[in-house]
């Protein structure tokens, strides 16, 4: 999947976008600690779906505010 196009007509903002997705997920995780909520699953295998691999089954997290 190919969200902002590519080459030529490549959207102006895609850049800007991806900077912003990774700064806003590096401040989440300065404010919380993420753990999976049963660590005796078993391992998540890959899934082709609609053009995307996603893992199956979906890993389950838990998002524990920390103390500031």
């Amino acid at each position: 999947m190919v969200p902002f196009s590519v080459g030529k007509r490549m959207c102006l903002g895609a850049r800007l976008a991806e900077v912003e997705i990774v700064a806003f997920f590096a401040r989440v995780l300065q404010d919380y600690d993420v753990t999976l909520e049963n660590s005796n699953a078993p391992p998540p295998v890959p899934t082709a779906k609609m053009g995307m691999i996603e893992p199956h089954p979906s890993p389950k997290y838990i998002f524990q505010k920390r103390n500031a």
